[in-house]
């Protein structure tokens, strides 16, 4: 019976592995630095944040269809803030297999940002969008706290295009948002993410019980293979 409990339960995992699809990015956050006071800044930048008190955000973001005049998807921008400078971080985006998206990640400090004339255009072309509600906030805006004068910020970039095709002219002029989860996630040592590490154990756990019930298993039937042998 444990055996088709241990089947079951990796026949779930194994599932809900393969029905959603994850994009990454791996980065290390910055050194500390005094954040810009030029009006407006980015304590004025009315979009979503995550941070190290708030590491996961539930929103959907539009798409579009890629094409010779639109070589890229959607811009979305956030902001990755009270970061722990020097530490490693993985930001993962995640959603269904049943919407198939293209997400291309990019991170950005904010000399970056505000250096380059066509990321400063793609950020303002988003700041005058409608701000979607998010779960872990329950309102449009983005988190009200603005980072303190010296700080670990750094922007997030994400770029969604529609990877699928579709009879449907509808479907195809006007595809639907996409429902996703974005976490941003610290390495434990600079080694793996925080989030495996209650996986880890559990496999680790798993195999201390595999290896007792094996040991278990042969001691019962240890005896009757000399048995047989001496038979």
């Amino acid at each position: 019976m444990r055996i088709l409990s241990y089947s079951a339960l990796a026949t779930t995992l194994l599932f809900a592995a393969t029905s959603a699809n994850t994009e990454k990015i791996i980065f290390t956050a910055p050194t500390k630095s005094k954040l810009p006071d030029t009006k407006p800044g980015i304590d004025f930048l009315n979009i979503e944040s995550l941070s190290s008190l708030d590491q996961s955000l539930q929103t959907s973001l539009a798409v579009r269809f890629t094409n010779e005049t639109q070589p890229t998807g959607t811009d979305h921008w956030y902001l990755l803030r009270n970061l722990q400078e020097r530490q490693r971080y993985e930001l993962r985006i995640c959603w269904s297999a049943t919407q198939p998206t293209r997400f291309d990640l990019d991170i950005y400090t904010i000399a970056n940002v505000f250096d380059e004339p066509h990321l400063i255009q793609t950020l303002n072309r988003v700041l005058q969008r409608p701000k979607p509600r998010s779960a872990h906030s329950g309102k449009p805006e983005g988190d009200s706290r603005p980072p303190t004068v010296y700080d670990s910020v750094l922007f997030l970039h994400i770029r969604a295009a529609a990877d699928y095709f579709s009879s449907n002219r509808t479907l195809m002029q006007f595809p639907p948002a996409v429902d996703v989860d974005i976490v941003l996630d610290p390495y434990i040592g600079g080694i793996f993410p925080q989030s495996l590490l209650s996986t880890a154990v559990y496999l680790v756990v798993l195999a201390i019980l595999g290896w007792a019930a094996s040991q278990v298993v042969w001691h019962s039937l240890k005896p009757v293979a000399i048995k047989l042998h001496n038979d």
